[in-house]
């Protein structure tokens, strides 16, 4: 069949043709419109015209006249000179294809339309891929973490949908198959398909909700994993969980499992001690289980006292004594109410110096290095501030200490102090044995540190003493117990014990 039109081709006298004026070679319509093609031939005479559809198949519509398919939803509108327009009602996806107006010459010549039915994109299923668990509307995917994910989104819309995987923070993950490789927890949320062929006012979108379940991790504060307390005292031990999905929680005491008694919401548990006793001092451990596993966490309750604080000047005004001064941390007299009780002080101390020949050998206040002094020091309860005089100290020389608070739940976390005894000065004229004046008979105060840097291990900034590893236990020995009770005896606050 030729097309013919007048706008390009010369027709011969007599002959039809097709008027282009008001015709359409493209016409597109939503569903559901109503689709008006349209046909005039000039000079038609006593030919016929027809109606057919030629793709995707082909089929007659209209010839000689009348009404060749029976579909009621074609019409054609005629004046039986020279219009002949084709009106399809009701549109559907299925009349979208080419339709040709034609007259019988010889040969056929032909008008030919393309009716575009035009239907917004749409979402039309999310289609799992990989292993996986979903609920019933495909709504929401449970994975494990580090399971690959692969979800696909089929759509439909004419033209064709173009699909975009939307990722939880709003950027693009994929087009029509989302695919994650070792999915992290981190990666949870909201995924949205969305679909598109210009047609839409919004794209057309289906969301999902992606979940990943993964053992329990318990996170225990710093703070919490030593908890001291003191006897009567109320105590509140927390433990956090970050699990999918949730999980349950069990405490034990020392291997023994506590009874039910904490309160529990799906982030956490709390075990609450009123009135702490003896007995309840020891190691909890807080249990969380979910279906992947169980993690474990240790919180330790005990009456160990809490390290003092020394408030002494490190820079002594003495050649041979060392007022060593600390309080409480609650900046409250020893025992006082509501703190944890303090039996006595002990202090674990060693000088050394440099050595006044040519290679200005490191020398210790006691031969062994790994000796110390120790000075045990008693509880002053009506006083905030505590102190104990150290004697027969070496003139101008550093010492490191270690201060401990002691009862009988052990020992505090010791408290490293460094400490500088006075110089020995030729123009000396002290008005007691221990006081070191200027030249000029004032009595001196604290020196500068620049005094006494000549005693100073150019090494040891930044450097922390520690104890050797044979440091005294908590209890103090016999011999020790014998110098407290003398020392009781006389009135003094320390007495001195040599390793």
């Amino acid at each position: 069949m030729r097309q013919i039109r007048k706008s390009t081709t010369t027709v011969a006298p007599g002959m039809p043709w097709f008027n282009s004026m008001d015709a359409q070679v493209i016409l597109s319509k939503f569903v559901g419109d109503t689709a008006t093609l349209k046909c005039t031939v000039e000079d038609k005479g006593n030919r016929d015209v027809a109606w057919l559809r030629t793709e995707p198949h082909s089929n007659i519509i209209f010839t000689r006249d009348e009404m060749y398919d029976s579909d009621p939803r074609y019409k054609i509108d005629t004046d039986n000179n020279r219009t002949f327009h084709l009106r399809i009602e009701r549109l559907t996806r299925a009349d979208n294809g080419t339709y040709a107006c034609t007259v019988n010459t010889k040969p056929v010549i032909s008008w030919n339309v393309t009716l575009q039915i035009v239907a917004p994109a749409t979402v039309t299923d999310i289609v799992q891929m990989s292993q996986g668990v979903s609920d019933s509307g495909k709504r929401t995917f449970f994975f494990n973490e580090s399971d690959t994910v692969e979800l696909k989104c089929n759509g439909d819309g004419s033209p064709q949908a173009r699909l975009a995987w939307i990722g939880p923070a709003g950027d693009q993950v994929g087009n029509s198959t989302l695919r994650i490789d070792g999915i992290q927890r981190s990666q949870y949320g909201e995924y949205r398909c969305e679909a598109d062929n210009g047609f839409n006012d919004i794209p057309d979108a289906r969301l999902v909700t992606l979940k990943v379940n993964y053992k329990p991790e318990i996170r225990v504060y710093q703070t919490d994993i030593e908890i001291r307390k003191a006897v009567g005292e109320y105590v509140k031990m927390l433990c956090r969980a970050d699990a999918s999905p949730r999980a349950t929680y069990t405490w034990r005491k020392d291997g023994v499992l506590v009874p039910p008694a904490s309160r529990i919401n799906n982030r956490q548990t709390i075990l609450v001690i009123v009135s702490i006793q003896p007995e309840h001092y020891g190691v909890y451990t807080c249990e969380a289980t979910n279906l992947l596993g169980t993690s474990r966490a240790n919180i330790t309750l005990n009456g160990k006292p809490l390290p003092p604080i020394i408030v002494s000047d490190p820079v002594g005004t003495r050649r041979h004594i060392f007022k060593l001064m600390w309080q409480h941390q609650s900046k409250q007299p020893p025992n006082y109410p509501g703190t944890i009780p303090v039996t006595y002080y002990k202090i674990l101390y060693r000088g050394w110096w440099r050595q006044s020949t040519q290679d200005r050998r490191k020398v210790y206040s006691l031969e062994d290095e790994t000796n110390l002094m120790e000075e045990i020091a008693y509880p002053d309860f009506s006083k905030i501030k505590q102190f104990c005089n150290l004697h027969d100290l070496r003139h101008n020389a550093t010492y490191d200490l270690q201060l401990y608070a002691v009862n009988d739940q052990g020992d505090s976390d010791p408290v490293n102090f460094t400490f500088y005894t006075a110089l020995a000065r030729a123009d000396y004229n002290a008005t007691s044995e221990d006081e070191v004046t200027t030249s000029n008979g004032d009595t001196a105060g604290p020196l500068s540190l620049s005094s006494i840097n000549e005693n100073q291990d150019p090494n040891r900034e930044g450097l922390k003493w520690t104890a050797p590893s044979i440091a005294p236990s908590s209890a103090p020995s016999t011999a020790t117990v014998l110098a407290m009770v003398i020392a009781l005896a006389l009135g003094l606050h320390c007495t001195e014990v040599y390793k």
